[in-house]
């Protein structure tokens, strides 16, 4: 029977001087995961959709010279 392989994840060390640091250390970790998932989701949904038609300019306005006074 072959041994099953673990996978070895990468460990970090967080030198931390109190719980209160560690948490908040915790915290911003896990709002910049968030972020990466909500950025991710907005680049796969900007490959899904198709380019927008091309906006013609709108026609010259003509324009009357003003009286003189």
């Amino acid at each position: 029977m072959a041994k099953k392989r673990k996978t070895a994840l990468p460990r970090v060390t967080v030198l931390a001087y109190s719980r209160r640091d560690l948490l908040a250390f915790a915290e911003s970790v896990e709002a910049l995961r968030h972020l990466v998932e909500d950025l991710r989701a907005e680049v796969a949904a900007l490959k899904g959709r198709k380019k927008p038609a091309a906006v013609k300019p709108a026609a010259a306005v003509p324009t009357t010279n003003p009286p003189v006074l």
